[in-house]
């Protein structure tokens, strides 16, 4: 009997315990959510270089004055990702009547050739901008791939899944070298004989893309040293016997071999004559 009463004293004292525990939170959250105290009287914008804060404010949708508690901060990511410089949004409340949203922008890097035009993307092939044509646009022009149905502030879509994420992967290292902004043109139409175009004008023959990093290292090494205009290449099919040269020059030296060929051949047949 006197088990049973103390089970009752303390089930009862575990009861009260937790209604006024229940009691506590409610008149908390009630605090939270109803006193003037937390509602918005200030948005903080950190990270945004590309895009102003008014504008990422704006497309926030935040209001002042709204309590800060019942502001939905997934709905407020995802606006403010509308905007294609944008990759990432964390929204944070802070005290007391504060809302933080702090933003990592991306950066465009290449230009696709569309069905319909251009394509400007990022690093991950995040399709920026969509343009008729590349003037003025200063970045390299990637070619062997086609953009399809491109959409704005989403991952570029093409038919060939398998080349493509082959074409990024090797583009993210041109870029991790440094070489990329050297470019002018990549062509990956023939994965295994790709050539790239510098600024200067001269072509970079990559050949396979096996050892491309090879490649870049003998690129990088090589550049300072040689004329890099117009009707100049490097080939780097075998990097460890990179070859330079000129295609005048090439072009000088085969006909001279034409000529000189021409030449026995006539001697020879003169001979034969005799």
């Amino acid at each position: 009997m006197k088990k049973n009463k103390r089970r009752k004293k303390r089930s009862k004292k575990l009861v009260k315990f937790f209604v006024i525990l229940i009691l506590l939170f409610s008149g908390i959250i009630s605090f939270c959510l109803f006193t003037p105290f937390f509602n918005l009287t200030e948005v903080i914008v950190t990270g945004a270089e590309q895009i102003s804060e008014e504008q990422i404010i704006a497309t926030s949708n935040l209001i002042y004055g709204e309590n800060i508690f019942k502001i939905n901060k997934t709905e407020i990511a995802k606006s403010i990702k509308g905007f294609p410089e944008i990759e990432s949004v964390k929204i944070s409340r802070k005290p007391f009547s504060k809302i933080q949203i702090s933003v990592t922008e991306t950066y465009p890097h290449y230009i696709f050739k569309s069905t319909d035009g251009y394509v400007v993307t990022n690093e991950n092939a995040k399709v920026m901008r969509i343009l008729e044509s590349t003037e003025g646009v200063e970045l390299p022009l990637i070619l062997g791939i086609e953009a399809e149905n491109a959409k704005i502030s989403e991952k570029m879509s093409v038919q060939d899944t398998i080349k493509f994420d082959i074409i990024v992967e090797n583009l993210n290292l041109l870029m991790e070298k440094g070489i990329i902004n050297e470019l002018s043109a990549i062509d990956f139409t023939d994965l295994s004989s790709t050539e790239g175009y510098l600024k200067g004008g001269a072509k970079v023959i990559f050949g396979k893309l096996t050892d491309l990093d090879y490649k870049l290292s003998v690129l990088l090494a090589v550049l300072p040293q040689i004329d890099a205009s117009p009707g100049a290449y490097i080939d780097l099919t075998t990097p460890s016997n990179a070859f330079y040269g000129r295609e005048e020059e090439t072009a000088q030296a085969e006909s001279t071999e034409t000529e000189d060929s021409q030449g026995e051949t006539s001697e020879e047949t003169q001979n034969s004559d005799a």
